[in-house]
């Protein structure tokens, strides 16, 4: 029984927001993950469903990856407890857009620590053991072929959950299912949601059960280009787990000739900041956020850009059509002139003069 207390304190504590603590012991019904991925979204408040254009869209909302401009690769590390431990809180993710075959993704969430007091049933201590929790995610995203007031897309996130403590571990899968709606009428305004465990993943340690429980995520965001290569990010968003309290969220982010972000938010807890840097396809991104319980943490991101941005490759694409058609034209002109030569050169054998003139004047 210890041993299941030390392992819910660290949860409580490093990861789960105070709103997670749900009424009438609903508390650790929600995945251990619910403090998001990347250091953007984090230092944004984790308003991030509706927005988010870089690989944590795996986590935020499996749609939105189609709002991903480029291959993408992502690493994501977290010191949990402001050192007090070892416990690390870890993301790595890839965003593979294409232009006709929709939006892939592929990525792993993991936390853990060790130094975990075990007993035995008597309460006798049994030695140290560790914990860690793993969750590999698969992500596919399309958009759909009817246009109504805009641009609709869909994914979905298969989710499988491994969870070890001692010698004891045990695996479970879980889904989501996430929207995006880009608005026809208001270039740059976005509405998302994402079903998070909307089949949640179960697993056993020993004689106790866990099941992960659904979350509802409904975010609304605006992105407005301010001259050449600036533009201001503002996001608003509601979690609505299904046995905990709800999560209201802000976030906005300013961004400098694509070259210097300014991150501010609030997770429903406590503000969060950041700051990220980016060149030449290479982003650097730092965040800060706080727990009442353990201190403060610092997200620290890289990210690398590993393929061309769709908007080259699509204007590559129309160039390399344009050529092909002036190809073609040209060649049907060079032969509609042959057969008008060949024509009058016919005409001049037989004496036809003025015929073989017109021919020669049609060339």
């Amino acid at each position: 029984m210890k041993r299941v207390l030390e392992i819910t304190l660290i949860i409580a504590l490093g990861l789960c927001p105070v709103g997670a603590a749900a009424q009438d012991g609903g508390g650790g019904t929600r995945s251990v993950f619910t403090l998001g991925a990347g250091s953007r979204a984090i230092s944004m408040g984790g308003a991030f469903t509706a927005v988010a254009n870089d690989p944590s869209a795996l986590y935020y909302n499996p749609a939105a990856m189609k709002i991903n401009g480029a291959p993408t690769l992502m690493a994501n590390h977290i010191s949990l407890f402001s050192g007090f431990t070892d416990a690390s809180y870890d993301y790595l993710g890839l965003v593979w857009p294409t232009l006709g075959a929709g939006s892939f993704g592929a990525g792993l969430l993991t936390t853990g620590t060790g130094g975990i007091q075990g007993y035995d049933e008597f309460s006798r201590p049994t030695g140290e053991l560790s914990y860690r929790e793993s969750q590999g995610i698969v992500s596919y995203a399309f958009n759909v072929p009817w246009r109504l007031g805009g641009t609709w897309s869909v994914g979905t996130s298969i989710k499988v959950l491994h969870q070890k403590v001692g010698e004891y571990s045990d695996t479970g899968t879980g889904l989501d299912l996430g929207l995006l709606y880009s608005v026809q009428y208001v270039e740059g305004l976005y509405f998302g949601a994402n079903f998070q465990d909307i089949v949640g993943a179960k697993t056993k340690l020993v004689s106790a059960s866990d099941e992960v429980y659904r979350t509802m995520m409904f975010g609304l965001g605006y992105i407005r280009p301010i001259g050449e290569s600036s533009r201001l990010t503002v996001s608003v968003q509601m979690d609505m787990p299904e046995k905990a309290d709800n999560d209201l969220r802000f976030g906005a982010e300013y961004t400098i000739r694509d070259m210097v972000s300014l991150r501010m938010g609030y997770d429903s807890e406590s503000f969060t900041a950041g700051i990220g840097f980016t060149w030449h396809g290479y982003s650097l991104d730092y965040g800060y956020f706080s727990r009442e319980e353990a201190g403060s943490s610092h997200p620290i991101t890289l990210s690398a850009r590993l393929g061309k941005p769709l908007e080259q490759k699509i204007a590559e694409q129309d160039e390399e059509r344009r050529i092909e058609e002036d190809r073609r034209l040209n060649e049907l002109f060079a032969a509609r002139i042959s057969s008008h030569i060949e024509a009058a050169d016919s005409f001049r054998a037989v004496g036809e003069l003025e015929n073989a003139l017109d021919e020669v004047k049609i060339a």
